[in-house]
This record gives structure tokens, C-alpha cells and sequence, in this order.
């Protein structure tokens, strides 16, 4: 949805109830994410002391991959990504009962930011998530950040749009 107030799109607005279904995936994927929490310590080298402790690369890597700034980073993206759920979608709702265009000006507004907020948070959820089941060869993973990015721009419809 961001997006299409990014772009002015006016030709997606009878599709827009699409949209925000999709959009409302990111409130289905906040529970289905708690066996990634919980299970941190058999997925991640990095949660492991002695294996820290042997391997100099990841030594170096301790003050982005470690426990509490990976956590601190889960939550900052969720927060961002549900506060722009709530903020597109219900006021895309709000204005369906009220009819007032000032919810759709602000969207307007907030799209912009929204979306390189959405990069960013994207692409560091990507190297969190997925990058960071190998820190020590990173180079034998091409780019995985660079492909969902990328995959989510080429998609038709965008959960987080």
C-alpha cells in the first residue's frame, strides 16, 4: 500500500482491500516468528561462547551478532513494520467510515519514509535472519539480502507494502 500512495497510483485504489489483507500478514508473522526466538541457540553459530571464543571472524563480529542487539533489531523491525500496518490500513479504513481525504494526504506523506524504512528494515531482517546462519563464509551465500529485496520490489503484491 505504501507504494501505491508513493506513486500516486489511483488504478490500484479498487484493489487496495488486497493490499491490505497482504499487509495484514505481518500480524500473523509476529506469532508464527516465535520458534525463530526460541530457537536461536540451535540455528545461530554466533549464540554459541565457545565456538566465539575459537574463531577470530566472529569475534570480531560480537557487537552486531550477538543476543540482545539481534533482539533489539527483531523488535525494531516488527514495531515499524506493524506501526505502518496501523497507520496505511487503518486509515484506509478510518476513511472508509468517515470519508475524510486528509487520511488519504497523509498517506501520502508518510509513504515516502515509510518505504526506506522498509528498505532498510528489510534488508538488516535479511542479513539478521538469513546471513547470519553463516558469519564465518559469508561469501559462500550470494547476497540474500540483495535477493529479497529485490524479489519483494519484483512482486506483484508486497506483504509490507
Amino acid at each position: 500500500m505504501a507504494l501505491e500512495f508513493l506513486v500516486n497510483a489511483t488504478w490500484s485504489v479498487p484493489f487496495r482491500r488486497i493490499s491490505e489483507i497482504l499487509a495484514g500478514l505481518i500480524l500473523v508473522s509476529l506469532p508464527l516468528s516465535i520458534p525463530l526466538l526460541t530457537g536461536l541457540y540451535g540455528l545461530y553459530e554466533w549464540t554459541h561462547p565457545e565456538v566465539i571464543s575459537l574463531d577470530a571472524i566472529l569475534r570480531a563480529k560480537v557487537p552486531y551478532l550477538n543476543l540482545r542487539f539481534f533482539l533489539i533489531r527483531f523488535v525494531l523491525f516488527y514495531l515499524v513494520w506493524i506501526a505502518a500496518y496501523l497507520l496505511f490500513v487503518g486509515g484506509s479504513r478510518r476513511q472508509d467510515s468517515t470519508g475524510d481525504a486528509g487520511l488519504t494526504r497523509r498517506a501520502l506523506k508518510l509513504a515516502p519514509p515509510f518505504m526506506i524504512l522498509l528498505a532498510f528494515t528489510l534488508t538488516f531482517a535479511a542479513f539478521d535472519w538469513i546471513m547470519s546462519l553463516a558469519p564465518i563464509a559469508p561469501q559462500s551465500r550470494p547476497m540474500p539480502a540483495g535477493f529479497l529485496r529485490e524479489g519483494g520490489r519484483c512482486s506483484s503484491e508486497q506483504p509490507f507494502s
